[in-house]
């Protein structure tokens, strides 16, 4: 075969791999989706278990680390970064489903209620944070995001910012749910009480439907915006305020910026599970995970870029205070989880997801995934760790940095028991949530069509409007 002949049988299959295959009837998605929520199968069954398991275990190192009271703020550092590794994960994926539906993306409708279905697990992380509110230190005295702030300040608006966002996730999956949940009282008798009283009377009217579709839009909106307050109140609360003498403009919005990289990454593992063995693989194709390694490029070059604003400052500056502030962030006790964060957040997915045998593949972006969320984890640790273990937060500057703070047997327990518990609470709630939307799938439907292109079929996408 020549290469002008080989070129062009590539070329004829690079095209055809991307044409999806003949759409099934709008009554068949809602049969397939809805009816999965009739039995649960027994692999679901047992990582139920095992995770009920493991979260058990959290809640014994709780207790355990409880036991000692919440003085010592040091011994609850690897708790702090547990909590907010969850909130830069999970309460980060539902800006997925925001965005790509906001931009009106075709793609999005297979991975947009696995990703905000997270939103879910607010509601837990809510509830892990409140003993945080415990260790932080008067206001009085130190810098802080609220100055002298008189009315509450800050325990009342940190518990108004996550709570609040916790609100809007839940308003916002259960609004976007209520076709679905109008269709499982239709559709499943046994169940049709609970789903009576959530669906809340739906029936389907055009008036209806417009509302349902600005309510979606709009509670979207309001929780992207929610996120990225939330995440500088937080980032700023428990970890830059307790650092004596950190003082960055850049800091909140590189941690916004990491959760919506970990947001991502978490919603790629998430359809990588629906496709191999949720039994989803003729709705999550290839489509996705190229349209999310995109975003998780861009991201993970932004990663850097806001990395770098902030490090060049205190680099150039070599103040006393800079210099500290750097040997406990990055070249000192957490030297080693700082670099292990660099590589996995940026190098790692950068380096392979400007390949396009991986990019554009469905293995590889979930796989690249991975690493993001690894990263991330250790970036929660020389970030939370390290700020929890200044003893006296009181001073202008930090003048002696403290060592590393190594994790104990209830840090390990707390940790694995905490994203555990996420993990099952995102799994309950799929056996009440559909999964997958299926009034999206069938509105995606509707909108799509093969038609004959020369040689070749194409996919044709028409617009709502």
């Amino acid at each position: 075969m020549s290469e002008t002949q080989r070129s062009s049988q590539q070329h004829t299959n690079h095209a055809q791999h991307h044409v999806p295959p003949p759409n099934p009837s709008p009554q068949q998605v809602t049969g397939d989706i809805i009816g999965r929520l009739r039995a649960a199968s027994g692999l679901y069954r047992t990582w139920v278990l095992f995770l009920a398991l493991l979260f058990v275990g959290g809640v014994g190192g709780f207790i355990w680390r409880a036991s000692g009271g919440f003085a010592d703020r040091t011994a609850w550092g690897y708790y702090a970064a547990m909590v907010m590794y969850i909130f830069t994960t999970f309460q980060a994926a539902p800006i997925c489903a925001v965005a790509t539906r906001l931009v009106k993306a075709h793609w999005r409708r297979p991975m947009a209620r696995a990703a905000e279905l997270c939103a879910i697990v607010g509601v837990f992380n809510f509830f892990l944070f409140l003993p945080l509110l415990w260790l932080i230190p008067p206001l009085k005295g130190r810098t802080s995001l609220w100055f002298d702030w008189p009315l509450g300040a800050p325990y009342l608006f940190d518990v108004l910012a996550m709570g609040g966002l916790a609100l809007l996730g839940l308003a916002l999956v259960w609004t976007s749910a209520l076709p679905d949940f109008a269709a499982a009282r239709d559709t499943l008798p046994e169940r049709r009480g609970l789903y009576a009283r959530l669906s809340f009377g739906w029936l389907g009217t055009k008036r209806r439907w417009l509302v349902h579709e600005w309510a979606v839009i709009v509670l979207g909106a309001l929780y992207l915006a929610s996120y990225v307050m939330t995440s500088t109140i937080l980032s700023t609360e428990f970890s830059m305020s307790l650092v004596p003498g950190w003082r960055s403009s850049v800091y909140p919005a590189y941690h916004t910026i990491t959760g919506l990289q970990n947001g991502i990454a978490t919603t790629l593992v998430i359809l990588l599970v629906l496709r191999t063995v949720g039994g989803y693989r003729q709705y999550v194709g290839l489509e996705q995970f190229w349209g999310l390694a995109k975003l998780l490029l861009a991201l993970s070059l932004l990663w850097f870029y806001f990395w770098w604003s902030d490090f060049i400052v205190h680099w150039y500056g070599r103040t006393p205070r800079e210099q500290n502030i750097m040997l406990l962030l990055m070249f000192g006790p957490y030297q080693i989880a700082f670099f292990i964060a660099w590589l996995c957040s940026f190098l790692i997915p950068f380096i392979c997801l400007a390949t396009n045998r991986i990019r554009v593949s469905v293995l590889g972006p979930p796989i690249v995934a991975l690493s993001p969320l690894i990263g991330s984890f250790f970036d929660r640790i020389r970030l939370y760790v390290s700020a929890f273990s200044i003893e006296d937060p009181f001073h202008h500057e930090l003048t002696q940095v403290p060592p590393t703070h190594l994790p104990d047997g209830a840090d390990v327990l707390l940790v694995v028991g905490g994203v555990a518990g996420a993990i099952l609470v995102y799994l309950l709630a799929t056996r009440i949530v559909p999964v997958l939307s299926h009034w999206e799938m069938q509105e995606g439907i509707l909108l799509r069509a093969v038609r004959p292109l020369l040689r070749m079929p194409a996919l044709v996408i028409g617009k709502p409007r």
